[in-house]
Formats: C-alpha cells, structure tokens, sequence
C-alpha cells in the first residue's frame, strides 16, 4: 500500500514534467523527426494521460496523491504542491485526451512550410503549464503555472507573428488576462494575510472563517477578476474572437478545453470556499447570466465560423459560470458535468472547422453551403457535435442542459421574480440551437457554391474539397463517440469521472443518478420549447439577421479596448517626455525630492525626542579638522563649478578626506574601498571632460540655482536626521552583535569587516566587483576612442 502511493506520488509530479521535457527537447528531436515531430508530442500528451488513469484507484479511494517542495517560501507557509483529487484528476484527463487527440490533429493539419517544431514546442509547454494549474494543491502554485498559460497562450495565439491581426489578438489576450492575473495575485496574497495560509485544502476546511473575514468582498472580487478575465466572462468576453486568428488545433486546444476553462476550474476550485454568500450568487450569477446571453446573441452576428464559435464559446462559459454561482449540489453537478460535455463538442466543432477550412480555403458562412456533397464524413460528424451543443436528446449536451433548466426550475417557488432565471435560460439555449444549426445545416446543405464544385484554389490541397484523411478525420470521429457515448449510457462517466469530479467541487461525495428520461418533467418542457422556437428562428432567420443590423451598436468592447489603448500609449508618451527632458537637474529633482518629503513625514510623525540621541561621542581634534576641510572642499566644488576640470579635482579632494575619515574611525578597508572608486571615478570624469571646454557658461538661472540649494540643504538635514534616528533607536538585538558572535564560528575570520563583505553580504560584494569592473571597461572604452582619435589626426 505505502509502495503503491509512493508510485502514485512519482507518477504525479511525471504528470507535469513529462510534457515539460518533451516540449525542451522538441527543437533538438524535430532535427531528427523532421516532419514527424507532431508524433513526439502525441507521444508526450499520451503518457501524461496513462500516468493520470494510474492515479485513478487513489482518486477514487479518497486518498488523493500529494506532492510538495520547500519553495518558494516555506518558512511563510507556501510551497510549490501538487495533488489529484477528483476535481483535478477528471481535468487533468481533459487536458492530455484532448491535447493528445490535438497533436495527432495538428501533424496532418500543418502545411510542410510551418516551423512544426516551434508549433508542438508551444503547445507541449501550455500543455504542462495547464496541467500545474488543475493540480496544484496550493494558490501560490496555481498562480504561477496560471501565469504561464498566459505566456504560453501568447506564443500559440500569436504563432503566424507576421499576420497583424495575430500579433493584435496575442497581445490583446495577454493584456487582458495579465491584468486578471494581477488581481489574482492580489486575492492570494489577501488569503495568506487574512488565513495565514493558501493550501486550498486548509481554506476549504476554514471556509467558514475565511466568509466572515471583513476582507471577505475584497478577497472575492480581485479572485473573480481573475476568473472571469481568463474565462472571458462580460464584460472582458472581447479577447477571446480575436485570439481566433490562431491555427485551429490551437483553437480546438485553448479555448473548447484548457485555456478558457481555467477560469472556471478555478470558480470550481474555490466554490465550496465562497459559496453560499449572496455576494458570491449575485456577482457570479449575474455576470453568468449576461455572458451566455451576450455570448449567443454574438455568434449569430458571425460570419466567419470560428469567430461564430468563439462567441458560442464565450455563452456556454457564461453558462458554467451561472450554474456555479447559484451554489446548490444540483448546480454544481450540472456545471462539472456541462465542462466536460463542452470540452468534448466544442473541440470536435472547432476541428470540424478546420477542416473545412482547410480543404474550401475559406470560413465565411456565407459561401460554405452544400458541404455534405462533398464532405460526407465530416457532414456527419459535425452534425454529432452540433447537435450535441445544441442539446439534442442521445447527445451529451442534452443531459447536462436538462441538468441546467432542472436547477433553474427548481427556484421558481421562492417568488414569481425568480422566473427570471428559466426564462433567460431558455432565451439562451433558444440561440445556442439556432447557431448550432448554422454550424451543420447551414454549412453542409443546401445549394453547393459552384465555385466549390471545382477547384477552388484557395485550401492547402488541390483540386475539389473533399473528406481529408483520417489523421484529421479520426481526433473528430473519437470526440463525436464520446458525445453520443455519453448522450446514450452516462453511467460509464458517471462512475469514472464525474463522481470524484463533483464530490471535490462540493466539498463531500454527491448522491446523484444521471438517466436519459426522467419523466414528463418541467425540464423536458423546456426543452422542448427551446427546440420548436429554435427551429421556427433558424426558418426565420434573415428576419433575425435584419433585426440585428437595425440593434447594432456603432461602437462596442473593441472599440473601447482600442481608444483605451491608445489613450493610454499617449498619455504615457507625453509623461515621458515631459519627464525624461534631457536634464540631469530635473532627473535628480525627480529622484531626491519625493525623498525629502517622504522621510520628513516619517521623521515628523516619530518625534523630535525620538529622532535625536541621548548622548553624542566626543570629537576629536583632528575629526574637527577634517570636518572643517570637508566643508570647505564642498563649498569650492560649488564655487569653480564652470570650471570642469578645476571642480572634479576638488571632487576628489572630497573624496579623499572621507577616507581620511574612514582611517582615524579605525576602518582601513573601507578606507581602501573609498579611495579605489574615488580614483576610478576621476579618471573617468577626466576622460569624458578632456573631450569638452575646460569652463561652460550658466546654463540655469538664478532662481533654479536657490531651488537646486534648497533642495541639496533639504536632503542633507534629512539624512543626518535619519542617522541620528537610527543611532537613538533602542533595538532590542542588535545585529552587531549577531556579526560579532557568528564572525569566526561561522565565517572562520575574526576580521568581522571581511566576514561580512566576503561570506555574510557576499552577494553585495559581488555587485559592487561587477561595478567596478564595468566602471574599468568603460575607462578602458574611452582611453581606446581618444587613442583612435589621435591616429586618425
């Protein structure tokens, strides 16, 4: 037994690393491979989904494999964990089926002149940043792999880089997301203040604690933001359409299975944590509710097939999100259980697409009628998926959209207000169904374009369109069967993967029976109303497409996006340029001046007694002596200032007397240190001037010379007041004493100067040799250019 969940613990960490690695060896693999390199990436995908089915006899005995390391802060209660509970595991399955079936798809989908090597690279290393995000036991760690989806996403979405309108929507998915990643981070690190931990299963045993916390409404916002910007909820739905400049399978991969559905495996993650809170119903449901409706409106208004499937996309996430912030068990079965229905039709739908693309050249709606002619295979199994994400009953999308009306029904009875809910929820589904049929019956029948009967010229193949072979076909066909396997006995599911899944986003295992009829219910009543209106819309659908011509905004989310944008580029612009104007007084004026002010507050609130030491160390003699020539040296390098070459060799008079300074204290090696840089500084002053005029007139008026005086004065009180605050600071312990105590026994010198630089604040010591040798780089680049200079005279 102990054996066994050693296994499992290996296996579970190889979930994440095997991809991983297999994407960092891709670029040496593919010299070899060539052009069969997508069979690398197949293989990679198909061996993190066999070391997930091994973890299957731990997740379903309750005993969850758990794998952690002391990083990236142990000592404040966070480190990197993994773990598969039911929830994990059934989406890590999601991820790898999916992505396997993706790269057997993308082998034959690419054209020989694509960097495939670069392509599976990508997708191996999104692969393996997505599978860290389903299971990590731990926020800190989600956060970090759910960053790198964002990064990764950007390489895949902008992977044709020489199309404008990729590199446009890379950047635009990375803008929008990222800033839902800071407000993510932001929600974590309000969790760990306010519980003091971010190991998910301690929040979820502390649920009750962490809803009463007064954070509580901050926590829940900054974390939703995050969720609902990567899942694409209204209103930051408007990245997602143009991410479809990506290639298919990228789509088919990013936005029906992983990348969208990590916001909301995340909702999932944290639903037995914030559930039950009418913040958490309203802000959830209400944003739900708008997505899905705004979503399907959207896809009608698509020409192009795959934007009318990302809109489609964005509705059944708006979908999950609803079901979840309703927080009963029913909703929650039904959301889980809709994820999984989704992924399966949506990648199927988005593959489709490719294919038709791929073989007419073209994804307008508008020209593509009559495929079935032509393309009967890939008829039929768009069809299967279509009419799954319509909800057609022997189809996986059936059970779980009767699931979604049975939860929105079984709400009416506390008021007649709440008929809200069924009846938007209708009004959604209605227009899924009608988008559906577009999808297959629009495309695939009616009268063939005369010019797809020939040869188009425009697909990646020759001549007339036509099924392709099974490379692409099959990853569409195995989709298709699930959809239907599903539709007809979901009991196999149920069991295997849905039990686990629903029990670990409830919080406790979930009692519940998934059957094809239930009886002339409420639920069947809806759906069938939402199949007759549906069909009477779709036979009416120029009038819809009239309608929604005369609606249009003259601007929407695009438009916004784009001037906000721009706004800011030049807002930011003009800053700069007022800011960086060429004029060391004004850099120095911006530098120093929010110093003064910012101490002087500090130092004000602490108080004079506090600020000023009890008693002063006598000085001597000849420290007033140096005092009063450091004060003179000072006050001439003001005086000969127009006099360059005068005012660095007193600069250096400075210089030198602060190490003077540093000798009668009993500080020869900080003596030493001075007087290195003091000389490398003058030679370099030396060198830079030698090529100007000895003298320069006034460059600054009388007025900015007082208001430069003002502000050096200013600075320096300042400083020596902080000094004198912390010479009176009363600190318990000391840090000399720890030096003083540690110097030999643990730096093995009794020198605690140099224990200090070389072992204790060794890293500093290698800062400041780097400056030094950059600092005699550049001497030696400047002596080089005047010698050039003379040889050319």
């Amino acid at each position: 037994m102990v054996g066994g969940q050693i296994l499992s613990v290996m296996n579970l960490m190889w979930v994440i690393a095997v991809p991983l690695l297999a994407a960092l060896a891709t670029p040496l693999v593919g010299r070899v491979l060539g052009r069969a390199i997508g069979w690398w990436a197949v293989a990679a995908s198909l061996v993190a989904a066999g070391l997930l089915v091994s973890l299957s006899g731990s997740v379903h005995s309750g005993n969850p494999p758990v794998w952690s390391v002391e990083w990236p802060a142990p000592d404040w209660g966070m480190r990197l964990a993994l773990y598969a509970d039911g929830w994990g595991w059934g989406f890590g399955l999601v991820v790898a089926g999916i992505g396997t079936l993706i790269c057997i798809y993308a082998q034959h989908y690419l054209s020989d002149a694509e960097p495939r090597a670069r392509f599976f690279m990508y997708l191996l290393l999104f692969e393996s940043a997505m599978l860290g995000v389903v299971l990590s036991a731990n926020l800190v760690g989600l956060v970090i792999f759910w960053e790198l989806t964002s990064a990764t996403s950007f390489l895949l979405i902008g992977f044709w880089h020489t199309q404008e309108r990729a590199r446009y929507g890379a950047y635009k998915a990375l803008l929008i997301t990222g800033l839902g990643g800071l407000a993510l981070v932001a929600g974590v690190v309000l969790i760990y203040l306010a519980m003091g931990t971010t190991d998910i299963r301690e929040l979820t045993a502390r649920a009750g604690e962490v809803q009463a916390h007064p954070w509580f409404v901050p926590i829940l916002v900054l974390v939703l933001l995050g969720v609902f910007t990567k899942s694409a909820q209204f209103p930051f739905h408007f990245w997602l359409p143009d991410a479809m400049t990506a290639p298919t399978p990228v789509s088919a991969f990013l936005h029906s299975a992983t990348m969208v559905k990590a916001g909301v495996f995340l909702l999932g993650r944290i639903h037995p944590i914030f559930r039950g809170r009418e913040e958490w119903f309203w802000i959830v449901s209400s944003v739900g509710m708008a997505t899905m409706l705004l979503g399907a409106y959207g896809a009608l208004r698509k020409t192009d097939l795959k934007a009318l499937l990302a809109y489609s996309t964005i509705s059944q996430l708006g979908l999950i999100t609803l079901l979840y912030g309703f927080g009963t068990q029913l909703a929650a079965l039904a959301a889980t259980f809709h994820i999984f229905n989704h992924a399966a039709f949506k990648a199927g739908l988005f593959l489709t697409v490719g294919i038709v693309d791929h073989e007419t050249g073209t994804r307008d709606k508008r020209v593509l009628k009559g495929l079935a002619k032509l393309m009967p295979i890939t008829a039929v199994l768009c069809g299967v998926c279509a009419l799954a994400s319509a909800g057609v009953p022997l189809l996986n999308g059936f059970l779980s959209k009767e699931l979604f009306y049975e939860e929105m029904v079984a709400h009416t009875g506390r008021g007649w207000w709440w008929w809200w809910w069924p009846a938007m929820a209708v009004g959604g589904s209605v227009l899924t169904f009608v988008y559906s049929l577009e999808l297959f019956h629009g495309v695939f029948f009616g009268k063939l374009d005369p010019h797809l009967e020939t040869d188009h010229g425009q697909s990646r193949g020759h001549g007339q369109p036509h099924d392709p072979g099974w490379g692409m076909l099959a990853p569409v066909a195995i989709l298709a069967a699930i959809c239907l396997k599903v539709g007809i006995w979901p009991g196999g599911i149920e069991r295997y993967i849905l039990d686990p899944a629903v029990a670990a986003v409830w919080g406790q295992p979930v009692d519940f029976t998934i059957k094809l009829w239930h009886g002339f219910t409420a639920p069947l009543i809806l759906s069938i109303l939402t199949a007759i209106t549906g069909l009477v819309i779709y036979w009416q659908r120029h009038r819809l497409a009239d309608v929604q011509t005369r609606l249009a905004w003259p601007f929407g989310a695009n438009t916004i996006y784009d001037a906000a944008l721009k706004g800011l580029v030049n807002g930011t612009g003009k800053l700069t340029d007022a800011l960086q104007n060429g004029r060391l007084r004004s850099y120095l004026w911006l530098a120093l001046a929010p110093v003064v002010v910012v101490l002087t507050l500090i130092l004000g609130r602490e108080g004079w007694s506090r600020i000023w030491p009890a008693q002063f160390s006598p000085l001597a003699p000849a420290e007033a002596v140096l005092l009063g020539l450091l004060i003179v040296a000072t006050l001439a390098v003001v005086a000969v200032n127009q006099q360059r070459l005068t005012a660095v060799i007193v600069l250096g008079a400075v210089g030198a007397l602060v190490s003077v300074f540093y000798l009668v204290l009993s500080a020869p090696d900080l003596a030493l240190t001075q007087l290195l840089i003091e000389a490398i500084t003058i030679i370099l002053f030396l060198l830079v001037l030698w090529q100007l005029p000895k003298s320069v007139p006034a460059l600054s008026t009388r007025g900015e010379r007082f208001r430069d005086a003002l502000l050096a004065v200013g600075f320096g009180v300042v400083m020596c007041l902080v000094v004198l605050a912390v010479a009176a600071a009363n600190v318990p312990k000391p840090v000399a004493d720890f030096y003083e105590a540690a110097s030999l026994p643990r730096g093995g010198g009794r020198n605690i100067v140099n224990v200090i630089l070389i072992d204790f604040r060794g890293f500093d010591t290698l800062g400041e040799i780097t400056v030094l040798g950059i600092a005699a780089l550049g001497a030696l680049a400047l002596m080089k250019l005047r010698r050039r200079k003379e040889d050319r005279r």
